[in-house]
């Protein structure tokens, strides 16, 4: 019995903390494939370049040419599907020039908004905010300020939240995973509890609980 008791509080351990890596993985897999495309339209453009077809600018036309392409002759042999990574063009600093891509099988982040990337341009891929989010920190900030402040776009609809709910639904935003992920690895039982498990959640994200109680709004 008691051998039982431990593989089953193992099992009850390991599980969330494997579900959010594989996740966060498929996460990963999505921005790699947006660093693949970039560097496949600057092969392409460089190719059609010295051919002298004269489309060294038209990077709206590389992106287009580079996704409908699935047989790596640019350097890009497509989307991971194993994690459901879709990568779609859209507006950038050149017209339709940058691509936004989403894992289907990857945390919130990747599932419901993803990453954008600008073809045209240098930077990193910059994590979207979620639609319930204001249209200006959307359009102004950076990667990591989307990512920081997506609790405060959605600041309006957790007013009729209790101060605990609050708490776990800014931790769980700004970490780009749902409430009920945050739960799992934190292993508490409802977000009507004041937020805990912070040494779990230390080990699956690798943040400090200092920080951790930063982005959660509470006292350290």
């Amino acid at each position: 019995m008691v051998v039982i008791a431990i593989i089953g509080i193992i099992t009850a351990i390991a599980i969330p903390y494997y579900s959010y890596y594989r996740q966060t993985a498929c996460d990963q897999a999505a921005l790699s494939d947006l660093y693949n495309v970039k560097g496949a339209v600057q092969k392409y453009l460089a190719d059609e370049t010295l051919k002298g077809t004269a489309v060294a600018t038209d990077v709206a036309g590389a992106v287009t040419s580079v996704l409908a392409s699935t047989d790596g002759r640019y350097g890009y042999p497509g989307s991971t599907t194993k994690c459901g990574v879709t990568l779609t063009q859209t507006a950038g600093s050149a017209g339709n020039s940058a691509v936004i891509a989403k894992a289907s099988a990857g945390t919130a982040q990747g599932r419901d908004v993803g990453w954008k990337l600008d073809m045209a341009g240098g930077g990193d891929p910059i994590a979207q905010a979620s639609s319930g989010g204001t249209g200006g920190n959307t359009g102004g900030g950076t990667g990591t300020d989307n990512g920081g402040t997506a609790a405060d776009t959605g600041g309006n609809a957790n007013k009729d939240l209790t101060p605990n709910q609050t708490a776990w639904r800014n931790l769980a935003d700004s970490l780009g995973i749902t409430v009920t992920e945050l739960l799992e690895i934190a292993n508490a039982k409802s977000d009507e509890m004041p937020v805990s498990g912070w040494g779990q959640i230390t080990k699956a994200t690798g943040r400090s609980v200092q920080e951790l109680k930063r982005l959660a709004g509470v006292p350290d």
